[in-house]
């Protein structure tokens, strides 16, 4: 498969929105100790997900929607 044929252009620059995202959902979960009680991930793999110096690091799907769904908010999905 090219690159042409993807259905969403992949741009690097926007990566400090998604983590804008991460950072909201954060806040809205009550903070990371009490986002990684809620998931699969420790305290500290949250805050990178949210910290634009860890450009390499990414919330996977699966932590995504289990944030989302306990804090009843979906910030990083409606990006």
């Amino acid at each position: 498969m090219s690159n042409t044929s993807r259905i969403h252009a992949f741009h690097p620059e926007r990566y400090g929105d998604v983590k804008s995202a991460v950072r909201a959902l954060l806040h809205a979960i009550g903070g990371e100790a009490k986002a990684a009680a809620a998931c699969r991930v420790s305290k500290s793999t949250l805050s990178e997900y949210g910290n634009p110096r860890y450009d390499e690091r990414h919330m996977p799907l699966d932590v995504v929607l289990a944030l989302e769904r306990a804090a009843g908010e979906m910030p990083v999905t409606e990006h």
